[in-house]
Parts: structure tokens; C-alpha cells; sequence
């Protein structure tokens, strides 16, 4: 993230940094229900989908180029991890 807003600074109010931190609230509600329909869909055999895609999940990387970056970057510009250490 700091060598690419060295290189592009005229972007640091678009950057999210999703990076190391902790919580402070438990999770709402809706982003709860969410998960646990996604962990549903795991268990059986038309919605297990085994690891996916290197770069996150096309649906989620849509939702959050539309959602959090109001469109103004496509869902091939955004990157989901598991973590600032992903293996």
C-alpha cells in the first residue's frame, strides 16, 4: 500500500486498507446471516465450491467495486485475502 501511494498519491482518499487490526464490536446482524448462508452452501454438494478463485470471489469483488468504491473501479481491480500474511 506505502509504495503505491508513493508512487500514486493522488489516490490515498480511494485506497481502503483492509489490513491488520482487531474488532470492537461483535458482528452486525446482516453480515452474520451472511456468512453462515455461505458456510450453509459448503456442506452440501450443488453449493461446495471448493478453494476459489487466487484473486476472492467474483460476486464479492463486485458488491465492493460497486458498494464501497461507488463503481469508479471494476471488479478486476479488486483484491480480497485472507489477511496482510496470506500464504
Amino acid at each position: 500500500r506505502g509504495a503505491y501511494l508513493e508512487e500514486h498519491p493522488e489516490m490515498a482518499d480511494r485506497v481502503i486498507s483492509l489490513g491488520i487490526g482487531d474488532t470492537t464490536q461483535p458482528i452486525p446482524p446482516h453480515i452474520l446471516s451472511g456468512l453462515v448462508e455461505g458456510a450453509s452452501k459448503l456442506g452440501t454438494k450443488d453449493g461446495y465450491s471448493g478453494y476459489g478463485a487466487e484473486q476472492g470471489q467474483g460476486s464479492l469483488r463486485e458488491k465492493i467495486a460497486e458498494k464501497l468504491y461507488n463503481g469508479i473501479v471494476s471488479p478486476d481491480e479488486v483484491f480480497v485475502s485472507d489477511g496482510a500474511k496470506c500464504d
